[in-house]
């Protein structure tokens, strides 16, 4: 294999107008890899700068994977030194900027000095050369892009830098700025007006195949993401989706801060501000997420902050003055949250309501930096380090909170990962309302977030994309064996750079903070829901413990040194694992970390092993379950014929798992490398090995899965050796335990609530009923499907990642005109749910995971020799059934080859449908009655099918 080219960094001295060209030192790219982690290395100051000081660097760095065919990997990275927190920040640019540079052989620019004119700096393919931009300076930002078209990406900062704005932003490739942290003064402070990129060198890929696996792997993750994919997500309506999440999570900032709930948001949300207007989706190069808005007339639409500060923390209901502000905002290079922030500061100083006047007035001052901009700058005081608070109130999420507090470049929502398990319940739900485990929960959250980005990733696509999927891609592109666990720690190192400089740099402990009224005021309760005012002891505990972590105060004790006592969350999870049928009452050994280990076993012989393995891979929880038969048998039997990985073909670990590592024996640094790849792992003769980075509650979810998928991977397995006449005594042995300990097959149906329902509140209580049912008769993967019910044009649907047996609190109610977003935390199967009510009358839909209907549709005759072997479970072709129920392809979710095209239709005016590889859709008339009833026959027939085609008699 040739050796990849080494990418160059471009050192630009703007005041010697000196461009020098230098090969990145292979060290450096080596422990840094791209886009954040090179950009901090590079601006590591080795002394106090002023943010303006000449001498200041200020560098674009284009991710590791940049120039690849990957979702959303061109992002650029830009470190500056950000005149609002007086320390190094950060930004996450997206677009094609980073593309650009590695296609023009760039891995950084970094740039010093001012010049003494305005100049623009333009980089063509091995070329660099500084231009006069004086005639070009005083344009507003889309006529400044629209001088640049030639280039394949650019970016700029527009006229308010100019005036000195200290709102002022960057723009990258017409529609991405960089927030409120004064990178567009970075740029005027050096006069640097634009840097523009033109590339035509191509990337050099080591495994092209394995680029396009994990590129496949990254398009499902995405497809399956009811936050990114979704009717309700921001594949349809950008990032303002996110505001009727907060709304309806009583958190969105109403009149500046004073209140949560702002009633008039039905009115002014991403749907309505889509009404009428024509909007189009703009995505990233290679990303199938078109998160960015635009209307008929090309104006950018407000994303999240921007949306819910001008409308609900101004108390204004106009949407309309909300896209005009927004694209007065672009035009000028203002940062328009943190404008509206500071306006409705300025009202709030000055008693008066804002409204649409005061607004344009405002925006003008601002954006001119003149006395009156000054002046109602000078009025925000709900900040962090000087950067204003994003629009998700602090008291509505604890972890939130805290991840705001502690941000090096200010209050970022998506910088501690906690927006995505709090709000979004991914990878799973927990409650924000505590501050139990959310230290640990924003480190490990950052530590990723970092590693994403410097490999070019966006953040939004961390609601799907894992560590393991980008390590897939790096792999495939360098050749070299990189785990999620090595990015983990290049996440980690480039995060605790930026908090040495951020020390260095003046702000101490007491900058990371959040304003006091946030512990003092209660928000909005309402809905069953109560904000208190945030707890501050036990902030300021959590913030301690966050620093510990990051080694920045006391030493963390060591786990294995410090054992505690057995607690309530361990032996939980223990009797849940025993009650689920995974394994026997007291045999799950669990280990949770804070910053000592509580035991579930405290006599377990390999404590020890589970909280070294634990620490090194610096995970909230770690189980190990020796499985309950029918598991046992089975998973024995894979571990030892498939070793070093399981490798099943149900369609659910397809899209999530890839495989399940065999660990030969329990040792820390081989469990650590296993699970550095992978959620599970299987240690033979011991059991489940899983992990939880937040907490116990994802490893319940990987152990469930990997049961599950061990079991349907067998009997599948099984059932094509009899067909070929070759099953060996092993695996008949282990077929003969495994049925053994089969339960029956369910005979009856428990009685549920008949319908029609007379409301909401009724046929929410059926909803659960119904889901506990299910659960009960074993006709699920472990706890999870999905469930709903029609509501004369709402849709009540389980929320993704619920457990069907304890579905309170966990329905979401989406309105079915789409004038709610309302649906974006709802069961990555919405859309299917949807299209199937609009298509059958019928108003109750169930969906199960019920063994022995999947392993069915599994079985074909053909598989041997088909060409679609490897993608039958999204591209059969065949017309199969069992019985008179159909047998169907699709994915989990909206991607092109999801089931939401091929279940709705195969469905209507039957009985059941059964999606291949992955499980059972019922219908009832009014109720749930008739769904169960199908689903529980349907998999008794499948089970009975199962055992026919063996030519045995129904286990």
């Amino acid at each position: 294999m040739p050796p990849r080219p080494v990418p160059a960094v471009l050192r630009v001295d703007l005041a010697a107008a000196a461009v020098r060209r230098e090969a990145a030192p292979p060290l450096l790219l080596s422990r840094q890899r791209g886009g954040r982690a090179l950009a901090t290395a590079l601006c590591d100051a080795p002394a106090r700068l002023a943010w303006d000081d000449p001498g200041a660097p200020l560098c674009l760095a284009a991710g590791a994977l940049a120039g690849c065919d990957l979702p959303g990997c061109g992002h650029l990275s830009l470190a500056f030194f950000s005149p609002r927190t007086g320390g190094p920040a950060v930004a996450s640019l997206g677009g094609g900027l980073g593309h650009a540079l590695a296609r023009a052989g760039l891995a950084a620019v970094v740039v010093t000095g001012r010049a003494p004119e305005p100049v623009g700096l333009c980089l063509e393919d091995g070329e660099a050369r500084l231009v006069p931009a004086g005639e070009l300076a005083e344009l507003p930002v889309p006529a400044l892009f629209d001088a640049l078209s030639s280039f394949d990406a650019a970016l700029v900062c527009g006229p308010a830098a100019r005036a000195g704005a200290g709102l002022a932003t960057v723009v990258a490739d017409r529609w991405h700025d960089a927030g409120p942290t004064g990178a567009g003064l970075a740029l005027a402070a050096k006069n640097l007006v634009y840097v523009a990129v033109f590339g035509t060198g191509g990337v050099a890929v080591a495994d092209p195949e394995g680029l396009a696996r994990a590129r496949a792997a990254m398009d499902r993750l995405i497809a399956a993401s009811p936050a990114l994919a979704g009717p309700c997500g921001f594949g349809s309506h950008g990032t303002a989706a996110l505001v009727d999440l907060t709304h309806g999570r009583r958190m969105q900032p109403t009149n500046d801060f004073r209140a949560t709930f702002f009633p008039a948001t039905a009115l002014v949300n991403a749907p309505a501000l889509g009404k009428g207007q024509g909007v189009r989706g703009v995505s990233c190069p290679g990303c199938p997420v078109p998160c960015r808005r635009l209307d008929a007339a090309g104006r950018l639409l407000p994303d999240a902050d921007a949306l819910s500060h001008f409308t609900a923390l101004l108390g204004l209901a106009d949407p309309k003055l909300a896209v005009e502000a927004r694209w007065f905002c672009l035009d000028q290079g203002l940062d328009p949250a943190g404008a509206a922030a500071c306006l409705a500061a300025w009202g709030t100083g000055r008693a008066i309501a804002p409204d649409a006047a005061l607004v344009r007035e405002g925006l003008a001052a601002l954006a001119a930096g003149d006395a009156l901009g000054r002046e109602i700058e000078a009025c925000l005081r709900l900040a962090v380090k000087g950067v204003p608070l994003p629009a998700f109130d602090p008291r509505g999420a604890c972890g939130l909170s805290l991840s705001l507090a502690v941000g090096t470049g200010g209050p970022d929502p998506w910088r501690g990962g906690c927006l995505a398990h709090e709000l979004l319940r991914k990878p799973v739900a927990t409650d924000r309302f505590t501050f139990e485990g959310k230290a640990r929960a924003v480190a490990l959250g950052e530590n990723a977030l970092a590693a994403a980005q410097s490999l070019g990733g966006c953040a939004f696509l961390s609601l799907a994309v894992t560590l393991e999927e980008w390590a897939l891609a790096l792999c495939a592109v360098t050749g070299e064996a990189v785990s999620a666990g090595d990015l983990a720690a290049l996440g980690e190192g480039a995060v605790r750079r930026e908090r040495a400089q951020q020390r260095l740099q003046g702000l101490d402990a007491s900058a990371d903070d959040l304003p006091e009224c946030f512990f003092a005021h209660p928000g909005t309760a309402g809905d069953g829901i109560v904000v208190p005012p945030l707890d501050r002891r036990a902030f300021l505990a959590a913030r301690d413990k966050y620093r510990r972590l990051r080694g920045e105060g006391a030493a963390v004790v060591a786990p294995a040194a410090a054992p505690a006592p057995v607690d309530a969350l361990t032996g939980r999870f223990a009797e849940r694992l025993a009650r689920a049928g995974l394994c026997a009452p007291g045999q799950a050994a669990i280990v949770c970390l804070d910053e000592g280990a509580s035991f579930s076993r405290q006599d377990f012989p390999l404590n020890a092993f589970l909280a070294e393995t634990a620490a090194r891979l610096g995970v909230a929880c770690l189980m190990l379950v020796p499985p309950a038969e029918p598991y046992r048998a089975v998973l024995e039997y894979l571990a030892a014929r498939e070793a070093p990985a399981i490798r099943p073909r149900d369609c659910e670990t397809r899209t999530f798992f890839h495989d399940i590592p065999v660990v030969e024996a329990p040792r820390p640094e081989a469990a650590a490398a296993a699970l550095s790849r992978r959620k599970g792992a299987y240690l033979p003769g011991f059991g489940i090995l899983a992990h939880g980075a937040l907490s116990p509650e994802q490893a319940f979810v990987t152990v469930s899965s990997v049961a599950f998928a061990g079991f349907v991977k067998f009997f599948a397995d099984h059932l094509a050796a009899h067909r070929a006449g070759s099953p060996d005594a092993a695996r008949l042995a282990a077929f003969e335990a495994a049925v053994r300990a089969l339960p029956p097959a369910p005979a009856a149906v428990p009685p549920l609530a008949e319908g029609p329902f007379p409301d909401s509140g009724t046929a929410l209580a059926a909803m659960t009923q119904a889901g506990r049912a299910t659960v009960d008769l074993g006709l699920v993967d472990s706890v999870f499907g999905n469930i709903s019910c029609n509501l004369d044009g709402v849709l009540a649907i389980s929320q993704t990642g619920s457990a069907l047996d304890a579905l309170e609190g966990a329905i979401d109610l989406c309105p079915l005109d789409g004038s709610s977003c309302a649906g974006l935390t709802a069961s990555s199967e919405l859309s299917a749910h949807a299209a199937l009510i609009a298509r059958d009358p019928r108003r109750a839909i169930l969906h199960g995971h019920p063994k022995f209907a999947v392993i069915m549709s599994m079985d074909c005759a053909d598989s041997d020799f088909c060409p679609r072997r490897d993608s039958c479970h999204v591209d059969c072709d065949r017309s199969r059934f069992v019985d008179d129920i159909p047998i169907v392809p699709g994915e989990v979710g909206c991607g092109p080859r999801g089931l939401v095209h091929t279940m709705p239709p195969a469905l209507a005016g039957r009985r059941g449908v059964v999606v291949l590889g992955h499980g059972v859709f019922t219908m009832g008339r009014h109720d749930f009655r008739d769904a169960l009833a199908d689903l529980c026959a349907i998999e008794t027939r499948c089970r009975a099918c199962y055992f026919e085609a063996l030519g045995l008699e129904q286990a």
